[in-house]
């Protein structure tokens, strides 16, 4: 799954330690990187760098020259939290705007497109589920209308049981796939027919 997803897939990965998701992150994204799609990679500082050492280790790619010609574009994520948000709230005019662009320059040059989606995980970390619902409900809006697979992430407490069934709670509303931390194997979630049946968010943010 995470070296072909098929777009529309939206996968959650649950994690305890960094070094777990730097190692299904930087796999999704070099393996999208061989295939000739196009990468999205919207992370934290601190992702981006633990994604740099593994990532320049993956051979079938220059990672200087990727970033050169387009095919991976990273978005800096609180960058982007600061340009869609509103008194705390994301909104969807902004957060469409912000993303379209990408997408819509990626498919001139590329037929796929796959994105990493690391702001839902820092914002879950800061204890905003609302926001983090509402971000991942945009997310399979947009994937609707412009057909891309989707990674995002949960970080949860290996002893922390109610944690972890806050964040499937969260995941099942949103999400096809889940990557669950103990054996890293994809389990569905949702059906496909429900990956877009998501509260109408468009009009609860206007």
């Amino acid at each position: 799954m995470l070296s072909r997803p098929v777009a529309g897939q939206h996968i959650a990965q649950f994690y305890r330690h960094d070094d777990q998701l730097t190692e299904t992150v930087s796999h999704f994204i070099a393996e999208g990187l061989r295939n000739g799609e196009a990468v999205g990679v919207v992370a934290t500082a601190l992702q981006w760098s633990l994604l740099v050492g593994r990532l320049v280790a993956h051979k079938g790619f220059d990672l200087v020259d990727v970033v050169m010609r387009g095919q991976l574009r990273i978005e800096d994520a609180d960058l982007m939290l600061s340009a869609i948000m509103d008194d705390g709230v994301p909104q969807w005019h902004r957060f469409r705007d912000k993303s379209v662009d990408f997408i819509r320059r990626s498919r001139q040059q590329h037929d796929s497109v796959r994105i990493f989606a690391g702001m839902t995980d820092m914002l879950w970390q800061e204890g905003k589920d609302d926001v983090v619902g509402r971000l991942a409900e945009f997310w399979n809006e947009l994937a609707a209308e412009h057909r891309f697979s989707l990674l995002r992430a949960y970080k949860v407490d290996g002893v922390d049981t109610h944690l972890y069934h806050r964040a499937l709670a969260s995941a099942r509303k949103v999400c096809t796939h889940l990557l669950p931390r103990h054996d890293g194997r994809p389990h569905p979630l949702t059906s496909p027919t429900a990956l877009c049946g998501a509260a109408d968010s468009k009009t609860a943010v206007a």
